[in-house]
């Protein structure tokens, strides 16, 4: 059986076929010579000089070729620009526009290994104007404008890169394509970046649609919209389960956590069966003041919907006759309690009622031992501005700031940006991205149940996604598909989600549920072998030198020695993790859905008209 032909070539070594050139060039010279100056006769030489110009000039273009990749190589790639406008014209309707490169194949990686195995600086590849190596994307074929179809961003994506390798410039890439097909855009950004900002928000203007761009921003309160996080919801326990998935557990089956949820689910009951819409500050009200306002409010709206107005008389009656009242259980409302137990609650239960009862029974020192860790959660969401900002009052004519909730901005395919200030205070950010994408998970929720025929696609970006990660957010990346609803996450490491949902396996629920992996510079090693073992594996040639020596112990002259080369082949990744970390800046590695691998470079996204925007964002923001 014939051995499988392997086919490698060496980038670096001597151009040989120059030489070969310069022979059959020099040849060629000859003969004319010996046409035109000697006694010979012409027709034949004149010929050979032909067929040697014509070698030269064959054995030249391989040589030619050499010496371009050779220089392609060391010159590598500078940074680019590219205004909006021209962006825009790269659109189409059915494809994301992600820079220019080409697909990463086996040639690729025969020739990355081959520059591995040497010295770069002694080939001559110094550093490109940028932190890496350049070389990395000079290896290719000439590089074409990268297409991604839309339909891959169903599977959700991750984006990783180390600080400053361009992951808020990838978002704004492709925030801007979205913004400019009609799509609903929420942007979450715990470091509260301004250019990102300032990109969305351009983008509105650039396809005259500025009334689209919604701003929210703890830091800047009196420019920020107000958004109700607790707007969406089928049932109340989904509430209660929102603000719960807040509150710091050591395990999944903690008491105090569990109290806590029930006692919100409580609440939230009694609010919906005294006819008010549940928010942050009178959820907070009603646990921190003492549960009795919200019980004679429950009591109330029972009564009247039951019994008309007769029944207030009959309560002043049973009040004369109730033990002496205290100041958590004033006379009013023992009457209350004391009349549904012995008129109502028989005919016409109510299982709000009953928990505030509960409630309302448990002794005070367990019951605020037990809600311990929930009311700091509460007041970080309702102290000092954010009590307007997170608890809209829809009714208060003096607040010209909009409200809004996420229902409201994706049906009307506005642009949130989400800033949530958490250089400044990483635990309030945190919670306010945490609550808001489990509101997002419910208006989700209700697009999956019932149908999403003729709506628009969300896109949601989230940079520094571990700042929020919750189990909302595996459960938003498990099951948001259906819903139409395409996620991108931007992080570090992978270790920064398992730090923060404190669990690996939680981790790598999240990166499981990620089909698309855009990788820019990477530098921690766990994150590099991650992805270099997500790729297909490839075959490439290795030569392997080999040399000996002998000598007869009796008789030194009998001195033998040998030396060889072999050329064979291994197992290697498509593309090598060491070079994840070498990647330039705004360079790109993307693992698509299939198996498919692109290198890429982004350009630097520029305003031609940044002036005219600045000043027309100013005054919308004065308006």
């Amino acid at each position: 059986m014939a051995a499988k032909k392997i086919l490698f070539q060496d980038p670096f070594r001597p151009a040989y076929e120059a030489i070969a050139s310069g022979v059959w060039f020099v040849t060629g010279l000859l003969a004319y010579y010996l046409a035109h100056h000697t006694i010979l006769p012409t027709p034949p030489f004149m010929g050979l000089m032909a067929v040697c110009l014509v070698m030269a000039v064959v054995r030249l273009i391989p040589a030619v070729r050499l010496w371009a990749v050779r220089y392609r190589v060391r010159e590598g790639f500078p940074l680019a620009f590219i205004a909006p406008k021209t962006l825009l014209r790269q659109m189409r309707p059915d494809q994301f526009w992600l820079g220019t490169g080409f697909e990463w194949t086996a040639a690729q990686t025969v020739f990355a290994n081959e520059i591995l195995r040497r010295d770069a600086r002694a080939l001559g590849l110094t550093e490109s104007a940028t932190p890496g190596a350049g070389w990395i994307h000079s290896i290719g074929p000439p590089e074409q404008p990268i297409y991604i179809p839309a339909t891959m961003f169903h599977g959700q994506t991750l984006v990783v890169g180390t600080t400053g390798a361009g992951k808020t410039r990838l978002m704004e890439t492709l925030i801007v394509q979205c913004v400019a097909k009609g799509h609903a855009v929420i942007i979450i950004d715990p470091k509260s970046d301004l250019d990102l900002r300032q990109s969305a928000q351009r983008a509105c203007h650039l396809v005259g649609q500025p009334e689209r761009f919604v701003f929210f921003n703890p830091a800047f309160p009196e420019h920020s919209a107000r958004l109700d996080p607790l707007r969406n919801w089928n049932r109340s326990t989904e509430l209660a389960n929102r603000i719960a998935s807040l509150i710091p557990s050591q395990s999944a089956s903690d008491p105090w956590k569990a109290f806590s949820q029930r006692v919100l689910d409580t609440v939230v009951s009694g609010l919906v069966a005294s006819r008010e819409l549940p928010n942050l500050l009178k959820i907070r009200a009603a646990i921190e003041g003492g549960i009795e306002p919200l019980l004679e409010k429950t009591l109330t709206a029972h009564f009247r919907d039951l019994l008309g107005d007769g029944w207030e008389a009959d309560i002043r009656e049973l009040s004369t006759t109730v033990l002496r009242p205290t100041p958590r259980k004033p006379r009013d409302l023992d009457g209350m309690i004391r009349y549904y137990k012995e008129k109502v609650r028989d005919d016409h239960p109510s299982t709000a009622i009953e928990g505030l009862l509960s409630m309302h029974q448990h002794d005070h020192a367990h019951f605020s031992k037990m809600i311990a860790s929930l009311l700091p959660v509460l007041n970080m969401l309702t102290s000092g501005h954010l009590a307007a900002l997170l608890s809209p009052n829809r009714t208060d004519d003096q607040d010209p700031r909009p409200v809004w909730d996420v229902a409201s901005i994706i049906n009307q395919q506005k642009v949130l940006y989400l800033g949530l200030d958490s250089l400044s205070d990483a635990m309030v950010g945190s919670a306010i991205g945490s609550i808001f994408l489990a509101d997002l998970t419910a208006a989700c929720g209700d697009r999956y149940n019932y149908g999403i025929q003729d709506q628009q696609e969300i896109f949601v970006f989230v940079d520094e996604a571990a700042e929020v990660a919750t189990d909302t957010l595996i459960q938003l990346l498990n099951k948001s598909r259906g819903s139409g609803t395409r996620i991108t996450l931007a992080t570090q490491t992978f270790a920064d989600f398992a730090a923060r949902l404190g669990s690996e396996s939680k981790a790598r629920q999240v990166l499981a549920n990620c089909n698309n992996v855009i990788a820019l510079r990477v530098l921690d090693g766990e994150t590099q072998e991650y992805l270099a073992d997500g790729l297909i594996k490839t075959k490439v040639p290795v030569i392997r030198e080999s040399e000996g020596e002998s000598a007869h112990s009796n008789n030194p002259v009998l001195y033998s020695a040998s030396y060889g080369t072999s050329l064979s082949e291994e197992e290697a990744d498509l593309f090598p993790a060491p070079l994840l970390g070498q990647l330039p800046n705004l360079h790109y590695i993307a693992k698509l859905t299939g198996g498919r691998l692109i290198k890429g470079r982004l350009p630097i996204l520029q305003s031609t008209l940044r002036v005219a925007a600045d000043e027309q964002i100013r005054r919308h923001q004065e308006r």
